[in-house]
C-alpha cells in the first residue's frame, strides 16, 4: 500500500479541483482502474467483467427499445397504405349540384347585378328622402355607423346594399314602394327578407355557386329591383343578363348529359328543366 500511496499519480493534486469536491481514486485497493499502476498488467477481473456487463446491458436495452418501435412504425405505415388503396379518400367529394358557370362568368354576373341593385336603391332613397319619407334620425344613425367602421365617404346614399336595405327597413312605415308592392306590407316584407339573405350571400364571393343558387339569386334580385322602381333600361339590361345566364346553364347541362351518354353508353333523352323559360310564379297574385 505504501508504494501506491507514494506514486506520483496517486498523490498529485489537481489544480482545477475545487476545495471540498469529491474525487475518484484511479489506482490502489479501491481504485477504479485496478490495484496495479502498471499499464502492462491488466485491471482486476471483477472491474473488467462489471464494465462489460453494464455496457452489454445498455446495448440490449437499446435494441429492445429501438427494434419494436421501428417494426411497429413500419407495420402502421403499411396498414395505412393498404387502407388507402382499398378505400378511396374523400379529399375532393363530388358535388350533386351542377355548376355550369365558370368563376369568370359568375364574377361578371354578380358584379352587374350588385351594381344595378346599389344604383337603384340609391335613387329610391334620394327620392324618398326628398319626399320626407326618410327620417333624419335614421340617416344620422346610418352615417355614424358608417364612419365608426372607418369606411370611405359616399355620395348621397351610395352605401353597400346591406346598409341601404337597413336604412329602408328602418323607414318601412313611411316609404312608398313601386308597383304591386305599394301598400302591400306582406309582399314588401317578403322581398325585404329575401333581400337580406341575398345581400349576405352575395358578400361571400366564392364564384362557384351551383345553378340552383344562381337562379334563386336572380329571382330575388328581380323582385328587389321591381319593388325599388328600377328604370326601364336597368330592367331590360337585367333581363338580358338573366336570360343569357339561363341559356348558358341549359347549354352546359346539355353538353354534360351528352358526355355522360358517351362515357357510360346509356342513351338519355335530354329535356330542359321545367319552368326554365316560364314567367316567375308569384303566390300573392
Amino acid at each position: 500500500m505504501d508504494e501506491f500511496a507514494s506514486h506520483p499519480l496517486a498523490i498529485a493534486p489537481n489544480p482545477f479541483r475545487k476545495p471540498g469536491s469529491p474525487s475518484k481514486q484511479l489506482f490502489g485497493e479501491k481504485g477504479i482502474l485496478g490495484r496495479s499502476t502498471s499499464f502492462n498488467e491488466p485491471p482486476d477481473e471483477r472491474y473488467r467483467k462489471k464494465g462489460l456487463k453494464v455496457f452489454g446491458g445498455k446495448i440490449k436495452s437499446l435494441i429492445d427499445e429501438v427494434i419494436p418501435s421501428t417494426l411497429s412504425h413500419h407495420i402502421h405505415n403499411a396498414s395505412i397504405a393498404v387502407a388507402s388503396r382499398s378505400v378511396p379518400r374523400p379529399d375532393a367529394p363530388l358535388t350533386k349540384f351542377p355548376v355550369s358557370l365558370d368563376p369568370m362568368a359568375q364574377a361578371k354576373l354578380y358584379a352587374e347585378v350588385e351594381l344595378m341593385i346599389c344604383v337603384t336603391a340609391n335613387q329610391f332613397l334620394v327620392v324618398q328622402y326628398q319626399a320626407y319619407h326618410i327620417s333624419v334620425e335614421s340617416v344620422t344613425h346610418t352615417t355614424k355607423f358608417w364612419r365608426e367602421k372607418n369606411r370611405p365617404q359616399v355620395l348621397e346614399f351610395h352605401f353597400d346594399q346591406a346598409t341601404q336595405r337597413e336604412l329602408i327597413q328602418a323607414n318601412m312605415s313611411t316609404v312608398q314602394f313601386h308597383g304591386r308592392y305599394n301598400g302591400n306590407n306582406v309582399q314588401a316584407n317578403s322581398v325585404m327578407q329575401a333581400w337580406n339573405y341575398l345581400a349576405k350571400e352575395m358578400s361571400v364571393r366564392t364564384f362557384c355557386n351551383p345553378d340552383s343558387t344562381i337562379r334563386k339569386h336572380l329571382l330575388d334580385a328581380a323582385r328587389v329591383l321591381e319593388m325599388l322602381g328600377a328604370r326601364d333600361a336597368t330592367m331590360e339590361a337585367f333581363e338580358d343578363h338573366r336570360q343569357n345566364t339561363l341559356d348558358a346553364m341549359v347549354e352546359t347541362q346539355k353538353l354534360r348529359d351528352e358526355e355522360a351518354e358517351l362515357e357510360y353508353g346509356i342513351p338519355k333523352k335530354w329535356e330542359p328543366p321545367v319552368g326554365k323559360h316560364e314567367p316567375d310564379f308569384n303566390p300573392f297574385d
